[in-house]
C-alpha cells in the first residue's frame, strides 16, 4: 500500500489519473466524467525510483529500465489524452424516470 507521499508522486508523474464519475450529471445534460489530473509535473522516473521493483531493475539492467520507462510514459500519456477526450464529449440529457 503506497504512502500518501508515494501516491502524490504517482499523480504528479502521470502514473495515476485522478477523475470523478457522477452519473447524476447526465440528467442535467452534463458529462458525468471529470478529469482532475493535469499534465505531469515530475518525471515518471522520479516516481518509479521510489519503487523497489523498478529500482532493482534499473540497477540490474539500466537500458531495459529506461526503455520500459519510455513505454510507460507513452502509455500514460495516451490514457490521459483518452480520459480527457471522453470527459469532453457532449452528453444528451437523460430523462429521469
Amino acid at each position: 500500500m503506497p504512502t500518501l507521499l508515494e501516491a502524490k508522486k504517482a499523480v504528479q508523474s502521470g502514473r495515476w489519473i485522478l477523475y470523478r464519475f457522477n452519473p447524476a450529471l447526465k440528467a442535467q445534460g452534463l458529462n458525468p466524467l471529470k478529469v482532475d489530473s493535469g499534465e505531469p509535473i515530475i518525471p515518471l522516473a522520479d516516481y518509479l525510483g521510489g519503487e523497489t521493483r523498478f529500482k532493482n531493475l534499473a540497477k540490474m539492467n539500466p537500458e531495459r529500465a529506461a526503455a520500459l520507462t519510455k513505454i510507460a510514459e507513452e502509455e500514460y500519456a495516451y490514457k490521459r489524452k483518452l480520459y480527457k477526450q471522453l470527459a469532453a464529449l457532449p452528453v444528451e440529457k437523460e430523462e429521469v424516470k
